[in-house]
């Protein structure tokens, strides 16, 4: 049968809308088929609002209230132990030296309820500025302290590890191009030290493995692995793949076999490395966007984090920014449009996560969706914590208990300079939080 113009035309017309159904057809399948896609609002309705959270049991971590940066390897900031009630000062202990936004590291526990953390630009004996570390009882009485009087720069920042076998894990700075990480016994003596030789500093927080594998990212990027006796494991060279901030340090996954590790501008956001340093997966959503915290990890195994876009998108609709949380196999389960720095967000016991985005504090439930916001008195820079019957603590000008229900404030507390770092809970609903700004004004606090 031969066709009219008229026919021809309109038999092309009808191929031409197959296809551009065909078409769309398959642009949809491959967005649905590809996780990284983000459309909002990204919550799957099969996700609860709520789920219970365990506490995950770490072999080669101290049986204490509070034995490391974040609490737990998993970065929850969550306590067992509820917090104070009062809001009033225990004590305060002053330190000395010259003061900064690095002038006190966060407190780590000892299974005995020892306080262990770091002091920057001291003089002791009036021989230069240094680094010191102390031991403190609950009681702010002075164990022992210890500094390397042959190989020490001024400061350090990252929080200790305290072991199931009572060692102190510690890194600082020289200036000599090189950093030390220190194992100290429970009298202050040095059972090992390590010279890692290929970069000056750490990114602030290490993290340690079930097997007691210390693994820490440096400031060129690099991510290694020493052993529990202080012998580089192994060290996975890169330029600057793994140094997203001095911020973002890693977070384990609760079967302890794979590291969350943040990447740099330009790199994946985030990659998921076994503990031998093998790469599993990484996750990508542009070469302008970077990871500004730590992750955190549920003990269902999703991973959450924050990412800043720093294109010129970043503030209009189309800005990939906000906070994620991700499936253990790195696909996207939601996106939440704000977003968070200095790790300031934590989990609670139901799942729920609790986040700083600048002045407003936000209740996320579990399946992604926001149950309430509240305003703050002013920009969150530190980690918030959460205790044992969900209360907030969160530090600034004044360091406040928040109800996890509303964001309503259950006592606020003046604090003469804001809270940088990670407040700890431990025993007998004490906090302890560092302040450092202003002549003679550094100090160790706990509040009960």
């Amino acid at each position: 049968m031969t066709m009219g113009g008229n026919q021809m035309n309109q038999f092309l017309l009808r191929i031409k809308g197959v296809l551009t159904l065909l078409g769309t057809m398959i642009l949809v399948a491959c967005q649905e088929a590809d996780p990284k896609i983000i459309n909002d609002p990204i919550v799957q309705d099969t996700i609860p609002v709520s789920m219970t959270q365990e506490h995950i049991p770490w072999a080669s971590l101290a049986d204490s209230p509070w034995p490391m940066y974040s609490h737990d390897p998993q970065g929850t900031r969550r306590s067992r132990l509820n917090g104070p009630i009062s809001g009033q000062y225990s004590w305060g202990l002053q330190l000395d030296g010259v003061q900064s936004t690095v002038g006190v590291t966060p407190v780590s526990i000892g299974a005995d309820s020892t306080l262990y953390f770091g002091s920057s630009y001291e003089n002791p004996e009036g021989k230069g500025q240094s680094w010191v570390y102390y031991a403190l009882t609950p009681n702010a009485e002075i164990k022992w302290t210890f500094r390397d009087t042959l190989d020490f720069d001024q400061w350090t920042y990252g929080a200790p590890i305290i072991t199931a076998d009572n060692k102190i894990i510690f890194s600082t700075p020289t200036s000599n191009s090189y950093a030390n990480i220190y194992a100290l016994d429970a009298d202050g003596q040095v059972v090992w030290k390590y010279k890692h030789n290929h970069a000056s500093y750490l990114i602030e927080h290490m993290n340690i493995g079930l097997d007691g594998t210390i693994y820490f990212i440096d400031n060129n990027g690099n991510l290694g692995a020493l052993d529990a006796n202080g012998i580089e494991s192994w060290t996975k060279y890169s330029d600057n793949t793994f140094k997203a901030g001095r911020l973002a340090s890693l977070a384990i996954a609760p079967d302890g076999y794979t590291l969350y590790v943040p990447g740099d501008v330009t790199y994946d956001q985030l990659y998921a490395i076994s503990t031998s340093g093998n790469i599993e997966w990484t996750f990508d959503i542009g070469d302008s966007a970077t990871v500004t915290t730590q992750p955190l990890v549920d003990s269902q195994g999703n991973i959450y984090f924050s990412i800043d876009d720093k294109s010129d998108s970043k503030s209009s609709s189309t800005s990939i920014g906000g906070f994620y949380s991700l499936n253990p196999d790195g696909s996207v389960r939601w996106r939440h449009r704000n977003q968070s720095y200095y790790d300031a967000f934590a989990m609670g016991t139901t799942g729920q996560i609790y986040l700083c985005s600048s002045d407003t504090l936000v209740a996320i439930g579990y399946n992604g969706i926001e149950l309430w916001r509240k305003i703050l008195d002013s920009n969150q820079l530190a980690p918030l914590v959460i205790d044992a019957s969900n209360t907030i603590y969160k530090g600034g000008l004044n360091f406040e208990a928040i109800s996890p229900l509303d964001g309503s404030v259950y006592w606020s507390l003046v604090v003469s300079s804001s809270v940088w770092h990670c407040p700890s809970i431990g025993e007998q609903n004490q906090l302890y939080f560092g302040i450092s700004g202003g002549a003679q004004n550094k100090y160790m606090f706990a509040v009960n």
